[in-house]
Order: C-alpha cells, then sequence, then structure tokens
C-alpha cells in the first residue's frame, strides 16, 4: 500500500492527529494548509490546524482510522472514522467521514471534510467559505 503518492503522508497525519504529536501533523502539511469543514470557518495554516487536532484530541480522546483511500493525481480522498467520548457520555461514539485533500510539493495543502454528524444530525453538507463559484462547482 506505501507504493501509493501520498498514502505515507496521509498516514503520519492521521498518526499525529490520533496521538496529539504536532511534530508529526505538521510534517504533513504545507505551512499554508487550509481545512474546511460544513459547520465552522476554515482552519488555516500548519500550526493552527495541527493545534486544532491537538485539542480535539485532548478533550475528547479522539482517535483516527483511515478505512479506505484513493488516489489520483495530487490529490486523495479518504474514508475515516474517528473514535471519541462526547463530554458527559460514559461511552465512546464513532463518527464517518471522507477527506478530499490536494497535495503540494509531496504534503497536504487542502483538506475538504464531508461527514454525517454522529451528535449533531443537521450539519450543512455545503462547507462554510469554500470557494464553489471560483473554482466551477455549481451554485444557486
Amino acid at each position: 500500500m506505501s507504493d501509493y503518492p501520498y498514502l505515507d503522508v496521509l498516514k503520519r497525519y492521521y498518526q499525529g492527529c490520533s496521538t496529539g504529536d504536532v511534530v508529526l501533523m505538521k510534517s504533513a502539511f504545507t505551512p499554508n494548509v487550509v481545512h474546511y469543514f460544513p459547520l465552522r470557518d476554515p482552519v488555516r495554516g500548519a500550526d493552527a490546524l495541527a493545534a486544532h487536532w491537538l485539542d480535539l484530541h485532548q478533550r475528547l480522546g479522539a482517535t483516527w482510522a483511515i478505512d479506505r483511500t484513493v488516489v489520483q493525481g495530487n490529490e486523495a480522498v479518504m474514508e475515516w472514522t474517528m473514535r471519541f467520548t462526547p463530554r458527559g457520555a460514559a461511552h465512546p461514539v464513532l463518527w464517518r467521514g471522507v477527506d478530499w485533500c490536494v497535495f503540494h510539493e509531496g504534503r497536504i495543502s487542502e483538506i475538504r471534510a464531508f461527514y454525517h454528524h454522529p451528535i449533531e444530525p443537521r450539519v450543512p453538507s455545503e462547507l462554510k467559505d469554500f470557494p464553489y463559484r471560483q473554482r466551477g462547482y455549481p451554485i444557486l
């Protein structure tokens, strides 16, 4: 599996998120990486993104697994599962989703997350502040 471009980078990213290893996470990102989400503002920059995942790991005990990955050109799409224990809950839950990653010079420069939130099912499917019009996506 490691002969596929970018797979090792994705593994480093998710291992860093699951262990709270900021240096490992940042080794997978370009300095100006942008992560788009459906519900919240994008996280911009390697330092801010690593801090975001460290916070989630520390607060909720969040860990991630890469379930499936498809790589084509400078992009990769992967299904993931996040395990965490919601605040006040006695047992962990699983959160599943897909990340669309764009690479630049061998590192992740953009991530677009798509998911069904296990706690808040009314999360919209559109990415907040994503430049749909500028990139030629259909819009209303």
